[in-house]
């Protein structure tokens, strides 16, 4: 107990600085996102998003999408971690090479032998033949990479400038309200779906960030200080 008593004193340091800051409906919108079941919840049909892999054919996708699902119902209704089940390179390893019999399912990597004799491995060659007999209509759609890469608009180190300048001014981490990849994207689309627009995080950063990209807002520099300029239209 001696490592964790310390605890309550600092919970009790950043309760005052919540409440004299006047930040706790900010925790409260967090809190709601980490004890809320859907942030937990994977449906078994979107397990395979998680799975890291570079590129692959359409019947690729498909046998992962399906092995995918099929590991995720075996983890959740036995109770036990995905990959207890088997790991994301077992998965990638059958769906780049599915193995021609069920006996050769012994020789992949990371699976033991006598494995194609046991109902988990039974149920995985089913899985897996199913994937495989799927025709061509029902194979997913992959979406056309473009060969030139997108140049990063200008306004997004505008955006990235706005963004450490309210954050300084606030006392919050930067990567707290948005990172990179939230900035990019309100920088290349109309309609971003990132959470630097919802709830304290637009109050912080997204309301002016939407102005500046609309050019309702401009940045100008005092010294070494950035100060917010409304523009003023005629």
């Amino acid at each position: 107990m001696g490592d964790v008593t310390h605890l309550r004193v600092i919970y009790d340091r950043l309760s005052s600085q919540l409440v004299s800051s006047k930040r706790e409906a900010w925790v409260l919108e967090e809190m709601e996102t980490l004890t809320s079941p859907a942030t937990y919840r994977l449906e078994p049909q979107d397990a395979w998003k998680r799975i890291k892999f570079r590129s692959g054919t359409p019947r690729f996708v498909a046998r992962l999408q399906a092995l995918a699902q099929w590991r995720e119902e075996q983890a959740q209704s036995r109770n036990i971690p995905r990959n207890r089940v088997a790991k994301d390179d077992i998965l990638l390893e059958l769906s780049a090479h599915p193995p021609s019999t069920p006996e050769a399912l012994d020789h992949v990597r990371g699976l033991s032998k006598g494995f194609h004799a046991s109902a988990t491995g039974k149920d995985l060659w089913k899985t897996l033949q199913e994937a495989q007999a799927l025709p061509d209509s029902a194979l997913p759609v992959l979406p056309k990479k473009s060969r030139i890469p997108q140049k990063t608009p200008p306004i997004a180190d505008l955006l990235k400038v706005l963004l450490k300048s309210r954050c300084d001014e606030l006392g919050v981490a930067p990567k707290l309200v948005a990172n990179s990849a939230d900035i990019e994207e309100l920088a290349r689309q109309d309609d971003p779906k990132i959470k630097a627009l919802t709830g304290w995080r637009y109050d912080v950063y997204g309301r002016d960030a939407l102005a500046l990209k609309n050019g309702e807002l401009a940045l100008t520099a005092d010294g070494s200080l950035i100060e917010i300029v409304e523009i003023e239209k005629d």
